[in-house]
């Protein structure tokens, strides 16, 4: 069994945050979706009960609402095909006057939770002991009962830690959550939240997923709204590189991690264009010294 202390030492672990680009999980949002038709039971778990395949078909409200307690979930939603998450932090946010959370349950290994969570401006930190590389992965789940009032609960960043995703590396990379979703009783929700994300294609021909406004402060070319880096969709124009003498087409990254001369875009090894490698000339004197 995990102490306090235990899980205390691995969340700080974890979430000890190391500088660099964007990690595997950058652009994700946290969404809370109904788990349609599912009726609520108390001895029952509910992080398997996702209804949703993404977050754009997501339900995120009901309207009207028949007062019944309702499963959401609580779901990462992370778009690059490199993700990795480790861990998460979070919060939680509702008018208890109107909303109430009658149970909920973790869906990841270990958890630290603040102050009288659930309750409203509350947070949690959750970590796995392996990798979730899924594009939706479940994170918490409450059953929440609402009135028939307008009324709204959402998920919002921890109220001291922030909101984070964590990868796996130690000391752990962090990208913070890009966007938060609202579930609305008589009233619109919001699902994916946030900016939306897409490809930005790297001087070096590599791609990263961020938002249109990012892209060109990294220096890239955004390739549009809901992109993908998978297949990759950045490539650079190939020419003749000379590496001793010899020739052979790749970019001008490959050229220069090769040691390579590059000659420029488009330009064909036939004919040669690579000067031949000097040989070395040895007299007739040094060649008799080296055999005396």
């Amino acid at each position: 069994m995990k102490t306090a202390a235990a899980l205390t030492v691995l969340v700080s672990t974890l979430f000890w945050p190391t500088t660099g680009w964007a990690g595997p999980n950058a652009g994700g949002a946290l969404i809370l979706a109904l788990s349609e038709g599912t009726v609520y039971s108390s001895d029952l778990d509910y992080c398997d009960s996702i209804t949703t395949l993404d977050c754009h078909n997501a339900v995120t409200e009901l309207d009207p609402y028949d007062g019944s307690i309702v499963v959401l979930n609580c779901l990462a939603v992370l778009p690059n095909p490199e993700r990795d998450l480790r861990g998460v932090t979070f919060g939680i946010d509702y008018d208890n006057s109107q909303i109430s959370i009658v149970d909920s349950g973790v869906c990841g290994d270990l958890e630290i939770t603040d102050g009288d969570w659930p309750a409203p401006m509350t947070g949690t930190a959750i970590t796995w002991l392996t990798s979730q590389t899924d594009e939706l992965i479940p994170v918490y789940w409450f059953a929440v009962l609402g009135s028939d009032e307008m009324s709204s609960i959402e998920v919002t960043p921890h109220p001291t830690l922030g909101g984070f995703f964590a990868d796996g590396r130690i000391p752990s990379n962090l990208d913070e959550i890009a966007g938060y979703g609202r579930f609305g009783f008589n009233e619109p929700g919001e699902a994916c939240g946030g900016d939306t994300v897409g490809a930005c294609c790297l001087p070096d021909c590599s791609c990263v997923l961020t938002t249109e406004t990012e892209c060109p402060l990294m220096g890239g070319i955004y390739q549009g709204d809901d992109t993908r880096c998978d297949p990759n969709p950045c490539s650079c124009p190939i020419g003749a590189c000379c590496i001793d003498g010899s020739c052979i087409r790749v970019d001008v990254f490959e050229c220069e991690q090769l040691g390579g001369d590059y000659l420029g875009d488009d330009v064909p090894c036939e004919p040669d264009p690579c000067p031949p490698v000097p040989t070395q000339q040895i007299s007739w004197g040094e060649l008799k010294s080296t055999y005396r």
